[in-house]
Order: structure tokens, then sequence, then C-alpha cells
């Protein structure tokens, strides 16, 4: 291991979390990511294996979530526990942190009020590093110009762009008729501060369905 590098061990149950957390990692360079484990008998391997500085786990709160065996493994072989926050709701809407980690990573003064309030976590465990798991949008570059995003759109480069991302559908089931609503109200609004645009192509928003755009 290189000198002033930390190697890290992923622990998660749920491989769309334990590759994103990796993704993540691994844009930094000071941070090897030496292993993920998917259970509790490969992460105690692993972690025997490679002693890693860290133990770097998430959601960990996650109904019947079988990641607080992680936690315990580490500690009883002495390697540090950090529980990056994954999503914006997972203080307040999943489960418990039943075995607390050395470290909580928040977004925000507010998860850092749920984390000591909702899961007890002691006060000085916990840092506010914003959104982490978004760290890796900073590197992304724009694909096209704005100009040729609008031609390719049918909308005015000159005119503000209002974007709205819809939820999950199992979430908000009918926000898409409510977006279509809004749009409507947008577009009537007095003063002509919204004119009818193009619809976009995509079909991944809003459950599968054609988005629309306003300008």
């Amino acid at each position: 291991m290189a000198a002033n590098r930390v190697s890290v061990v992923i622990a998660d149950d749920q491989r769309l979390f334990a590759e994103a957390l990796e993704a993540i990692l691994s844009t930094d360079g000071r941070i090897d990511v030496v292993g993920r484990a998917l259970d509790g008998r490969a992460a105690v391997e692993l972690v025997r294996e490679e002693r890693p500085d860290v133990l770097v786990i998430t959601p960990l709160i996650k109904l019947a979530s079988r990641q607080p065996e992680f936690v315990k493994s580490a500690k009883a072989l002495g390697i540090p526990v950090v529980y990056p926050v994954f999503s914006w709701d997972n203080l307040s809407t999943k489960g418990l942190v039943h075995v607390q980690p050395d470290a909580v990573l928040v977004w925000n003064d507010r998860q850092r009020t749920e984390a000591v309030e909702m899961h007890q976590v002691p006060d000085d465990r916990i840092v506010v590093t914003g959104a982490s798991r978004f760290d890796e949008f900073f590197a992304m570059t724009p694909q096209t110009s704005r100009d040729e995003f609008c031609r390719l759109h049918q909308l005015d480069p000159v005119q503000p762009i209002v974007s709205y991302l819809c939820s999950s559908e199992f979430v908000a089931g009918h926000e898409f008729e409510f977006v279509q609503r809004w749009i409507g109200e947008i577009r009537r609004a007095p003063g002509g501060c919204a004119r009818a645009a193009g619809r976009g192509s995509g079909r991944r928003a809003c459950g599968g369905r054609t988005r629309c755009g306003i300008h």
C-alpha cells in the first residue's frame, strides 16, 4: 500500500449500492478499494485477509438488512467503520442504526439532527460532507452545447429552462398527470412568463412515459 493512501473494504448486501459506492470512492486518488463483500461471511473473510484501514458500509438501516453484523465483525477485528448516508430520506423513513459505526457521514445539518435524535448517534461521530453519492457528477462534462440541445428539443436557448425529474412510479403513481397540470398552469400564467415548448423524446422519466418540456 502506497504511503498516505487508504485501503477500503466495501460491505453491502445490495449489489447496486456496493457498485455505486465503489464508483464514488474510486474517483479519489487517495483511496484504494481492496475488496467488496455482499454478505457477512464474505465481509469477515475479506477484512481478515486485507486488513483495510476502514470498512465503509451503506445503507445500513435497510429493513431486515444483515449489515449490522458487518459492523460487529469489523469492530471485533479492530477495523474502524464509516457509514455514509446513501440517500436524503434514509435516516427518517427506513430502519434504525442498531450497531453504532465509528463515523457517520451526513448530507447536511438536518441529517445530523436525525442521526442524533432518531438513531442516538453521538454528535462527535457525525461529519457533514454534503451528498457524497453525487460527487462523481462533478467530473462530468457536457456532451453537447446548449444551442444544440435546444435545437433538438425545440427550445429557445435565450429563455430559462425548467427541468422536472419525476419520482419512482411506486412512490408517486400520479405524478405525471400532476406535472402535466402544473405545466398547463405555468403556460397560462399572466404576463407571458412561459411559452409552449416541444416535447422531449426521452421515455425514462415519469414511469417510462414521454416527458414534457417548458420554457
